[in-house]
């Protein structure tokens, strides 16, 4: 008999695995193990970090969905506002008051009112949509350098890790990234590090 793991450690791609087999475990009787994600690293040269000061992008915002930063970074350099929040709410006090005036008359023209109210706040958030669009458009050099920024530090949209072989970063860097990887790593501290060279 082989005996079960105390301990899985790896990457969320096994971990995930790990956890299909959660079920299987318990129907054969095995003990599961405990499942402990294992730190990882994002390698990134001093000019790409460069690059993320110029755009005024911390770590953090270079770690979200693209799509999603590029939203906030429009939201950041409009010089106006892009949210129609208070026009949604002022729309929604209108249609409130119209809703008590609507209670005292005949149901169909609640229902008149309400189908109003929806088309009205759907007109509203096309506008936004469309603002959006248009102020991504006014900002296209920016978005694209960002753009162009992320895919190198995370290509197709994945960590570095699954693409990136270890040894290029070997053949560039030698056994200062062998050095700097063991000082800088705790392996059971489950954080993500990046490292700048």
């Amino acid at each position: 008999m082989i005996l079960p793991n105390l301990c899985y450690i790896g990457g969320g791609g096994e971990i995930a695995y790990w956890l299909e087999l959660k079920s299987f475990f318990e129907a054969v009787g095995v003990t599961f193990p405990i499942l402990l994600i294992r730190n990882s690293v994002l390698l990134a040269t001093a000019k790409q970090s460069g690059k993320a000061d110029k755009l005024q992008l911390t770590w953090k915002d270079l770690f979200m969905k693209q799509q999603a930063l590029e939203n906030k970074k429009i939201h950041e350099l409009s010089e106006f506002p892009i949210d129609f929040t208070q026009q949604k709410e002022f729309l929604a006090a209108q249609f409130v008051h119209l809703e008590s005036i609507a209670e005292s008359t005949d149901k169909s023209f609640m229902g008149a009112v309400k189908a109003q109210a929806a088309k009205q706040t759907k007109g509203l958030e096309n506008l936004e949509k469309r603002l959006l669009k248009a102020q991504k458009k006014a900002y296209q050099d920016e978005l694209d350098r960002i753009k162009t920024l992320q895919n190198e530090l995370f290509p197709f949209g994945g960590l570095q890790e699954r693409t990136a072989n270890f040894a290029e970063f070997y053949l560039e860097y030698g056994n200062i990234l062998i050095k700097t990887l063991m000082s800088r790593l705790e392996p059971l501290e489950q954080r993500f590090e990046v490292i700048i060279f």
